[in-house]
């Protein structure tokens, strides 16, 4: 692994990565101030946390800047790169995951509550896009050479039945990583983290366009990191959320390591699995199994409070990543 990122040729990423940091870190503070005057604030759940109050009106859709610091860095940096195939399918899912979260901002702001899409509306899109997604890149549906899932020397070929696995791929992984931007700098850096190991995947692979895509995402989130972290200046919103989980889904499936992703992303699918158990045992008993849901809430009101439970799921999500490494190249 540590062969893999100190090769001298990975520079290239380095650059990428670094473009995006300055970008985003110089550009954050102009738009703080615009989404402050249109009063783009954040509206806070009436059943989240109490602590969150004074977070109510903290500006939102901060995600519109890394997301299309990123794609702008990606086109003007390594334009062979980008106008490949696994480039513009990176694009076009990453862009219209954004829009989605865009859209679903924009009306908790329009509307001044926590109620933008319908959770109905969110899935039959989210849907859509994966589904489009076919037009743009057919080999990724149909050829043996995609539609056989691997993990450990064990794979299976779904052939049509992929669609439905890639799905939700998409479907899960985008509302994962909506469900874990919660606290303050949590879903940047657990996302930058988990597409660090993936990045390192791509290099071994010699897959440059994901490589560098990855990078350059990467830079982009630690340059918005500065003024999200806590107390944070500005929200990435459903806008960067939604975004980061269809980055995170194709790139997978553009490695082939869906089943390691899973390892990998392990923080977003137990951030998802505590907010399913919460709602079917609470239908059932009218109890809850945690405090608060999803479960960085449920640390949160303890004794580790916000700042303890971020520290916390940073050390996690390395550890995951590391294990995913493990199983990678050992």
């Amino acid at each position: 692994m540590l062969d893999v990122i100190l090769n001298k040729d990975n520079l290239e990423f380095l650059i990428g990565g670094l473009i995006a940091f300055l970008l985003c870190a110089i550009i954050m503070p102009f738009v703080i101030p615009q989404l402050h005057k249109f009063k783009f604030g954040q509206s806070i759940r009436e059943d989240g946390p109490k602590s969150h109050l004074a977070k109510q009106g903290t500006p939102t859709m901060g995600g519109v800047v890394f997301v299309i610091v990123a794609i702008i860095t990606m086109f003007v940096y390594k334009p062979s790169y980008a106008l490949s195939g696994d480039g513009l399918a990176i694009t076009a899912v990453f862009f219209c995951f954004f829009l989605i979260g865009f859209v679903d901002d924009a009306l908790i702001i329009i509307r001044k509550k926590n109620d933008g899409l319908s959770p109905k509306l969110k899935l039959l899109l989210q849907i859509l896009v994966t589904l489009s997604l076919i037009v743009i890149y057919p080999d990724l549906f149909f050829s043996p050479e995609y539609t056989t899932v691997s993990f450990l020397g064990f794979g299976v070929n779904l052939h049509l039945f992929y669609i439905l696995f890639a799905l939700i791929m998409f479907v899960g992984y985008s509302n994962a990583t909506n469900l874990t931007d919660g606290l303050d700098g949590l879903s940047s850096i657990t996302v930058a983290i988990a597409l660090f190991f993936m990045c390192v995947i791509a290099m071994a692979q010699q897959q440059s366009t994901v490589a560098m895509y990855c990078a350059i995402l990467i830079g982009a989130l630690l340059g918005f990191y500065l003024y999200n972290k806590r107390p944070a200046k500005i929200f990435m919103g459903d806008t960067g959320s939604l975004a980061l989980g269809g980055f995170y889904a194709i790139v997978a499936l553009l490695l082939k390591v869906e089943i390691l992703s899973l390892i990998i992303g392990l923080l977003f699918v137990i951030e998802t699995i505590s907010v399913v158990m919460q709602v079917l045992y609470y239908k059932k008993t009218k109890k809850r199994i945690f405090r608060m849901a999803p479960i960085h809430h449920h640390f949160e009101a303890g004794p580790l409070k916000e700042a303890g439970t971020v520290r916390l799921f940073y050390v996690l999500s390395l550890i995951f990543g590391l294990i995913g490494m493990v199983i990678y190249f050992v």
